[in-house]
């Protein structure tokens, strides 16, 4: 299985603290039957969700003061790093 995040929230606050409230799933590549840019349909190999595995809020002492977005995507990163049974995603490493 592989994992992968979705940001739900990112709030900044004017005295420089973030918090962030991510969504953490499982998923695997499969191929399935699905509409295709030019209107057709037919088989398309992709990643795709299957549940969502918990929800992580990342504040103070997480981030630092004025975090910014490539700091947030490394938390995040590590936070698909502590499951060592599944493999996060290509594209959130």
């Amino acid at each position: 299985m592989r994992t992968d995040y979705k940001i739900i929230r990112i709030t900044r606050f004017d005295d420089g603290r973030v918090e962030v409230v991510a969504n953490i799933y499982e998923g695997d590549v499969t191929t399935e039957n699905e509409r295709r840019p030019d209107d057709t349909i037919g088989p398309v190999t992709r990643y795709r969700r299957t549940a969502r595995l918990r929800q992580v809020t990342l504040n103070l002492p997480d981030l630092p003061l004025h975090a910014t977005d490539a700091q947030i995507r490394r938390l995040l990163y590590d936070e698909l790093k502590k499951d060592t049974t599944r493999t996060p995603i290509a594209e959130q490493t």
